[in-house]
């Protein structure tokens, strides 16, 4: 599946840096982190509310577009941009 949303998107030929200004850099990644967690909310609403059917597929479908704004977003800015990387504990 993620091959096919590589395909549809093209997100494998970006290559080379990705946002050289830091500042803007920042904000981007802080934007980023606010959707990833207002998705995974969205994930329990569905858990809370919906069928176990729906809740599988709503989760399996959120979990790629969370997949798609870590690995082809913000672990790019982070590579170019590691200071913005949050500390692990």
């Amino acid at each position: 599946m993620c091959a096919f949303v590589y395909e549809l998107t093209g997100l494998r030929s970006l290559g080379g840096y990705m946002i050289l200004n830091e500042k803007i850099a920042k904000e981007v990644v802080d934007v980023l982190t606010r959707c990833s967690s207002d998705i995974n909310e969205t994930i329990r609403l569905v858990q809370d509310e919906c069928s176990d059917d729906e809740f599988k597929k709503y989760r399996a479908a959120a979990g790629l577009v969370m997949g798609i704004l870590f690995t082809d977003l913000r672990e790019q800015i982070y590579k170019t941009h590691p200071n913005l990387e949050p500390k692990s504990q």
